[in-house]
């Protein structure tokens, strides 16, 4: 990520958090980060923008723990249920225990959007989570135990919030696990139909919807790596070189037919330069599953 843009980023985060996001004006922004207001415009166009940019980072990031949780071979299957239980409950009171970065004015009909769209995509998380753990037993009920597991994790990470209860982490992970054990068991000698159907609830998983969402984390993606090409510690003549590597890099992405021996030599090269690495780590993740799909 460019680094002015990082230092927006985090100037804003931390005066959201302190006074609030109808309070912080870009100017605060500006003067805090000791630039010109035109500079945040430059890479945000509105407030909006620069607190949907905020979450989506935050977002992007949980993408990634998952990730990691769930391609962790060491893990047996009751473990890794286990850790992306606790990582749901760990990231809740990170991100939503200090701050007033989820209250944003809900009159903005672009940040409702943005918010709705990921909690859509929570939901269908916690439905895949559940499905991957308790198997195809649970499929005509999926919806309905995603339902109950989200309001189990909201209500406790609530009472830890606003209620300042002192529960354990670890307890409270085993504990829900425990439960949704016992409800699978109980669904299983039900007859009883589901609630929530995979009709009624199509509109969560909508497949054009997810490539939306991989074509466009892709092409932020991008953008991150040009800008910080931009101000990383090198040659002039390397950063023009990186340019046109990002550029190949694209081009052959979007090819009809992607030569896969070119994408990995392209990437590769631009992992070369350290301040990259991550950004390239993540553009490979989507490249390939994007080709997996095609």
């Amino acid at each position: 990520m460019s680094l002015t843009k990082n230092k927006i980023m985090q100037s804003a985060i931390r005066l959201f958090s302190k006074k609030g996001y109808q309070s912080t004006s870009i100017q605060d922004i500006a003067d805090d980060c000791s630039i010109a207001k035109g500079t945040i415009y430059k890479f945000f166009p509105s407030k909006e923008d620069l607190y949907i940019h905020i979450l989506d980072e935050r977002h992007q990031q949980m993408s990634q723990e998952i990730d990691h949780i769930t391609q962790n071979p060491g893990l047996t299957p009751r473990n890794r249920f286990i850790a992306e239980i606790d990582y749901q409950i760990r990231n809740y009171m990170n991100y939503g225990s200090n701050d007033n970065m989820e209250l944003a004015p809900f009159d903005s009909s672009k940040i409702r959007s943005y918010i709705d769209k990921f909690m859509r995509k929570l939901l269908a998380y916690y439905r895949d989570l559940l499905m991957r753990y308790y198997g195809s037993d649970v499929k005509d009920h999926a919806w309905d135990l995603a339902a109950l597991f989200s309001g189990a994790l909201r209500e406790y990470n609530y009472l830890m919030f606003f209620g300042n209860k002192p529960l354990s982490y670890g307890e409270l992970t085993v504990f829900i696990a425990e439960q949704m054990d016992s409800l699978v068991e109980g669904l299983k000698k039900s007859t009883s139909p589901s609630i929530l159907s995979d009709s009624l609830m199509g509109d969560f998983v909508l497949d054009d919807q997810e490539e939306f969402s991989i074509a466009e984390r892709k092409a932020l993606l991008y953008e991150v790596l040009l800008s910080t090409i931009q101000e990383i510690n090198v040659s002039n003549s390397r950063k023009s070189e990186l340019r046109e590597v990002l550029l190949l890099l694209k081009e052959e992405g979007e090819s009809e037919k992607p030569r896969q021996f070119l994408l990995n030599a392209l990437l590769n090269d631009l992992a070369k330069e350290n301040e990259l690495g991550t950004y390239v780590s993540q553009l490979n993740r989507l490249i390939s599953t994007t080709l997996s799909h095609s």
